[in-house]
């Protein structure tokens, strides 16, 4: 029976602060599943809020919410595991064989909701997906956007363009047509090729005429790359975000209501980073900056692409 049991990975179901089957576990930000009451209980003891196995800070707390499919498997280990214990040892083979086979349907489960769990979160978010398109009375006198409104490439030279409150001065920036007050949203641009880009969203009142750093207190809720780095424009120092691949195309989710941005790599259906706690009180657009194309370094375009719905 112990074999049985041992079939499955415990630390799939352990929290790493009680060390017991989950209970209502949630997840961090950075990907981490505990206890609900145990993470609520870590932070409230300690100064820094902070992920209790990456360190990762989190600034301000983030809201959590019980990950149901996880729940659900943590309940079905603790079924196996009272059964082990409740059934008599070496006179019952046939129970043990029962159980043995339970338990390795059950681990061929988890492997496979583990396995399709980047998928499941990327059909849900797809489901707030937004028809896009660029704003060229936004864009920066640089930038050219195509007729269909759908890409904008950094040109080499500045464009003489009629005067609008709205045009961004500075930088090489744009904006969508589309804003948005309340729920969710999501959109997934092409970056592939680009050298030098940021995207994500901002508040409206953004300053469009003056010298600003992409930080949240700014008003950017953004990630790029730059140098070959990709980063997270959280504040004046930047955090750095270490990946695997070079991404192609960016999926960004927002949910207005529990003040979150997180960012996909659409291809690997992987996590990149996340805003949390943040506090929107005005509309909000989807956000574009390509450095200029001097000696053709630039010359990909951002492309806003159908978003493709999963079955």
């Amino acid at each position: 029976m112990a074999s049985a049991i041992s079939l499955l990975s415990e630390d799939k179901f352990l929290c790493s602060v009680c060390l017991d089957v989950f209970t209502k576990p949630v997840s961090t930000p950075c990907g981490h599943t505990f206890c609900s009451a145990c993470i609520h209980k870590y932070w409230d003891s300690n100064d820094i809020c902070q992920c209790p196995i990456c360190k990762k800070v989190f600034d301000p707390r983030p809201e959590l919410q019980v990950n149901t499919v996880v729940s659900e498997l943590a309940a079905d280990f603790k079924t196996l595991v009272r059964v082990k214990a409740s059934t008599p040892g070496p006179q019952l083979p046939e129970t043990a064989d029962t159980v043995r086979d339970a338990v390795t349907q059950l681990k061929h489960r988890v492997d496979e909701v583990m396995e399709e769990l980047p998928e499941i979160k990327m059909k849900r978010m797809r489901e707030h997906a937004v028809d896009l398109t660029f704003d060229p009375d936004t864009a920066y006198c640089s930038l050219v956007i195509s007729q269909d409104r759908k890409q904008v490439i950094a040109g080499d030279t500045e464009q003489s363009l009629p005067n609008n409150p709205k045009r961004f001065e500075v930088y090489p920036e744009v904006l969508t047509k589309e804003g948005f007050t309340t729920g969710k949203f999501y959109y997934e641009v092409q970056v592939e090729g680009s050298t030098r880009w940021i995207t994500g969203v901002v508040r409206e009142s953004v300053n469009r005429n003056k010298y600003s750093f992409h930080s949240v207190k700014s008003g950017y809720w953004t990630i790029g790359l730059h140098e070959g780095t990709y980063s997270a424009y959280k504040s004046a120092q930047r955090d750095k975000i270490t990946l695997k691949e070079k991404l192609e195309k960016v999926g960004i989710f927002v949910d207005y209501n529990k003040g979150v941005v997180s960012f996909y790599d659409v291809i690997s259906k992987s996590h990149i980073y996340s805003f949390t706690g943040c506090q929107f009180t005005e509309k909000l657009y989807p956000y574009f900056y390509l450095q200029p194309n001097r000696n053709q370094t630039n010359s990909a375009p951002l492309i806003l692409t159908p978003v493709t719905q999963t079955h």
